[in-house]
């Protein structure tokens, strides 16, 4: 196609056994789509097109199976596109996206087809505590966890049954809107972090109340 660059027409050619493509933000939809037909062994991808199209993803999720990590710095993307990228991806290790436009539908995706995930971000998300809850539950290697997101823990939201998910070892909320409730229901279900950032969030009145030390005693990095 005369869209793509020799340098992408290189690459798809010349190196099907390539498993790693990073900075893919340079390559087109097109380019990214033809490279996953021609390396079928490309397991560890982070890319960033702006304006993707979400039927492009879609293709190139049906091109794409055998990924274990993947980063999606594409901010304008549409949740669907992603969601079909990880159906077609069960094996997924890590998963990470600032998208702005992802909610619990997302998180209920990676909680339903991708159970021994170790590693998710999920950037600029609305979230419900319950979509966490069941990502932790189905995903019992998940030891890190990054969000940019709403979370409010009400009534109906928390976790009754106060599960603990003894491999969390990291939390990381950054310029999240999180209330005490949900932060306090969360850090109960955690007692083993190692690391926990609350850098930037909002909302947490009143945190001089939060037992933190009492809720996490091995912590060994605090970011307030």
């Amino acid at each position: 196609s005369d869209t793509l660059t020799p340098c992408a027409l290189d690459v798809a050619e010349n190196c099907p056994q390539l498993k790693r493509l990073h900075g893919a933000d340079l390559l087109s939809a097109e380019e990214l789509v033809m490279i996953a037909l021609q390396c079928p062994l490309l397991e560890d991808i982070k890319f960033g097109i702006g304006g993707c199209p979400c039927e492009v993803l879609i293709d190139f999720a049906q091109h794409c199976t055998g990924l274990k990590r993947v980063k999606a710095m594409c901010q304008d993307m549409l949740e669907e596109g992603l969601v079909a990228l990880v159906f077609s991806n069960p094996g997924l290790l890590s998963f990470g996206t600032s998208c702005e436009n992802v909610a619990d539908y997302l998180m209920q995706a990676l909680a339903l087809s991708c159970m021994n995930l170790t590693d998710v971000s999920i950037g600029k998300a609305s979230l419900q505590l319950a979509s966490i809850h069941l990502l932790l539950r189905h995903c019992p290697s998940l030891n890190r966890l990054a969000l940019k997101a709403s979370l409010h823990a009400g009534a109906s939201e928390a976790d009754p049954e106060q599960v603990v998910y003894k491999n969390m070892r990291c939390l990381r909320l950054v310029d999240s809107n999180i209330w005490l409730d949900a932060l306090d229901n969360m850090m109960r279900c955690f007692p083993h972090l190692v690391t926990l950032s609350l850098i930037g969030c909002y909302n947490l009145v009143e945190l001089n109340s939060l037992q933190i030390g009492t809720r996490c005693p091995d912590l060994q990095e605090l970011t307030l």
